[in-house]
């Protein structure tokens, strides 16, 4: 695949800002100095706790160390980072979605962090999907989530309707159809299941939970399309049966299909962990009819989801700061701190107590569906990560919207679009 023109400009600009030296010198603990630190994550339940506890704790080991976490909006974040990256300007405590990763570590952006997660209990007791930010088995970042999904289901909802918790495809059809119900002028109350298929990569997401269902991918193993497998055109099909039958609202995206959840308008969700928080603040006539369960499919997805890591423009002292506030996101207590405010498990092993188990039974849950998930990046796509999942949901929202288009049919437009995109 050839590499475009940009990247080729823009790593010119960040060879001509230098790399980084490797330096483990101590700072003087009174130093003045300030880093820069934007988050999709700063004003977020749950997230922005957990990261003003590490920085509280930083400022304990360094009080004259402003960190200036702030926020920005989820849907920009990546042009945001990318316009700042690209200006010689990162910030020096960079987050990022996990998937982006390749993306900025290909433009030469993100220095190798091996010399000092080496020093760590990371190679042994963090989840195997660390692995996906390596290069040349070189770590070059911290993976601070590995998502698993659920099915999450409305139980009086089921009930009523007299079907059962879904375990395939077939009976996740069954009772999305009994559970959507509509008053005498045919609008519909209630609908049988959110899926999001706007043209994100979130819809691409929830379509990806399908496919790799159905045991299959976009791609094959050597990145290769895959887009010709009759598996994966029965899981659209699959997937299209929803729409075609109006037993999901169209065009909505998951950020809203939570709320209707919660709020007793959807049946059920294939969703990840953050739907939780919204169940426990959910009102108390329908908070206790919230569950959590396996997803209807032998095979289930799984996704790396956040991740920090070090620009290659950090001079020695920023990199012995940085360092020194990504070490207290390791620790025992961080992690299971982590698992009680995200409502999430974390990355290190053990962090799980007895009683926090026994609290959130659904954390080990959320362990047990993600241990041997398929990641919902096609293999061999992570450095296209963003163009090509956006690119599919596109041409799976004009897929959904009318019955009489084609699986087919949009397979092969599908194919030429993601040629041209590859080939540039």
């Amino acid at each position: 695949m050839k590499k475009r023109t940009v990247v080729a400009l823009v790593l010119a600009l960040v060879m001509l800002v230098g790399l980084a030296p490797v330096s483990h010198a101590e700072v003087d603990k009174n130093i003045t100095y300030t880093l820069e630190f934007p988050s999709w994550q700063a004003t977020e339940a749950g997230f922005c706790d957990w990261w003003n506890t590490a920085i509280a704790k930083f400022k304990e080991e360094y009080p004259n160390v402003t960190i200036n976490f702030y926020q920005v909006p989820y849907a920009n974040y990546i042009d945001t980072l990318t316009t700042m990256f690209a200006a010689g300007n990162p910030p020096q405590i960079t987050h990022l979605p996990a998937k982006n990763f390749f993306q900025f570590q290909n433009m030469g952006w993100l220095q190798s962090m091996e010399d000092l997660i080496a020093m760590t209990e990371i190679p042994e007791k963090w989840n195997g999907a660390q692995a996906d930010l390596q290069v040349d088995g070189e770590n070059y970042g911290i993976l601070l989530y590995a998502g698993s999904y659920a099915l999450f289901y409305n139980e009086a909802m089921l009930e009523e309707a007299g079907v059962g918790v879904p375990t395939n495809i077939e009976e996740l059809k069954e009772a999305a159809l009994k559970t959507t119900t509509k008053d005498a002028d045919g609008n519909v109350i209630h609908f049988g299941i959110g899926i999001d298929n706007t043209n994100t990569n979130s819809a691409f997401i929830n379509a990806t939970h399908y496919v790799i269902g159905n045991k299959t991918h976009w791609t094959k193993e050597d990145g290769s399309s895959n887009l010709s497998d009759p598996l994966l055109a029965e899981a659209l099909e699959n997937y299209k049966y929803f729409f075609d039958n109006g037993l999901t609202p169209l065009g909505v995206a998951n950020t809203q299909l939570r709320q209707y959840f919660v709020e007793g308008k959807i049946a059920m969700l294939l969703d990840g962990p953050w739907v939780i928080a919204m169940m426990r603040d959910a009102d108390e006539s329908i908070r206790d009819d919230l569950k959590i369960t396996r997803m209807p499919f032998e095979v289930l997805s799984s996704n790396t989801s956040h991740s920090v890591h070090m620009p290659t423009t950090l001079n020695e002292t920023e990199r012995e700061l940085v360092w020194a506030f990504y070490k207290i996101l390791l620790t025992d207590e961080m992690q299971t701190l982590y698992a009680e405010l995200v409502d999430s498990p974390p990355p290190k092993a053990g962090a799980l107590s007895e009683d926090l188990l026994a609290r959130k039974p659904y954390l080990g849950q959320l362990v047990e569906y993600g241990a041997d998930g398929i990641s919902v990046v096609p293999p061999g796509m992570g450095l296209y990560w963003n163009e090509y999942s956006v690119t599919v949901a596109s041409a799976i929202a004009s897929l959904v919207t009318d019955p009489s288009n084609s699986v087919e049919d949009m397979l092969a437009e599908l194919q030429v679009e993601l040629d041209d995109i590859l080939s540039q």
